[in-house]
């Protein structure tokens, strides 16, 4: 029973390497670690095939896109991004990705499980089968490790909000940050995710603007407030929701449910989504035993992805009414 596990490349944010821990946590010892942003490449030196939980972020590298015909793929909380990416051809992953003529991939491995909703809306636009799955790092398990009720972690938020906490609390402060991680070997990034995953299981609550900081902290129990800052607030969608959340602007004024000295229980709205995943992902698992790889008549093919391109070179043409 093969698996594989995404590694990563080209990105500083060990956001990226908590996810795949939460992937690895529901699998057996996975047999390959696969560049999520390469997984044509990587994927075709599989012996076999492997089965891989993609849950992620796509992509970086949208020309890469489908992944191999040797993986067997769980398409759960994922987030296609409409944001310039370093595409060698100057397109968008989500335009790439859902190009009619590419598309098909999708639907071969349909229901797709949107980790937000705005990438939810763009797969039901395009016809694909797909429900909103949340996030993997809901499925986390907490450490153990002991709760320290006088510490509060601070993840990435910017200087000038620290003297609003100072002001509202005496508990010890302790700055951690979930970017610059790209110089790190692949196990040197994962060791460092289980760190941090152990201090925000320690602690007594966390303040963060980091979404997979927020979303481990439901997992784990540990209570938390997201504040929105990220300027992609549509990655956020449905997701935000599940957590006590504020606007920087909110903070500042002190105009949210929290107190730092007392906080409340996170929202138990994510557990839905947590048993759902887990219930998939482990009937997944269970069938690794009895597949058989079959050839696929509809996987996109060189024509398909030229295809796509002049497709969306064609649209950005149109003239606007």
């Amino acid at each position: 029973m093969p698996f594989g596990v995404f590694s990563y490349s080209g990105t500083e944010n060990i956001g990226d390497d908590i996810q795949s821990l939460a992937a690895w946590g529901r699998l057996p010892e996975p047999s390959y670690f696969l560049n999520r942003d390469n997984l044509k490449q990587e994927g075709d030196e599989i012996e076999g095939h492997a089965s891989v939980i993609m849950n992620g972020w796509y992509g970086q590298w949208p020309e890469n896109w489908p992944p191999s015909e040797k993986i067997r793929p769980l398409f759960v909380s994922i987030h296609i991004t409409k944001e310039p990416v370093a595409s060698r051809f100057g397109v968008r992953p989500a335009e790439y990705i859902l190009a009619p003529s590419l598309v098909k991939y999708l639907h071969r491995h349909a229901p797709i499980g949107a980790r937000d909703l705005a990438t939810l809306q763009l797969l039901q636009e395009a016809g694909v089968d797909s429900y909103f799955s949340g996030c993997m790092t809901l499925t986390l398990e907490r450490p153990n490790v002991m709760r320290n009720d006088d510490l509060v972690v601070i993840n990435d938020l910017a200087l000038p909000l620290l003297p609003h906490i100072r002001e509202r609390t005496q508990k010890f402060l302790f700055r951690v940050g979930h970017q610059e991680y790209s110089t790190l070997p692949q196990g040197e990034r994962f060791d460092r995710a289980r760190e941090l995953l152990g201090l925000y299981a320690m602690a007594k609550c966390v303040i963060t603007s980091r979404l997979h900081c927020a979303l481990p902290c439901l997992a784990m129990g540990t209570p938390v407030l997201l504040i929105n800052t990220a300027p992609d607030q549509y990655r956020f969608a449905g997701l935000r929701e599940l957590v006590h959340n504020c606007s920087v602007s909110q903070f500042m004024a002190g105009d949210y449910d929290f107190d730092i000295n007392n906080p409340p229980p996170n929202k138990p709205d994510y557990l839905q989504y947590r048993k759902a995943l887990i219930e998939r992902v482990d009937a997944f698992v269970a069938g690794d035993a009895s597949y058989i790889p079959t050839p696929d008549e509809t996987y996109p093919t060189q024509a398909d992805k030229d295809e796509a391109i002049r497709h969306i070179r064609a649209m950005k043409d149109q003239p606007t009414v």
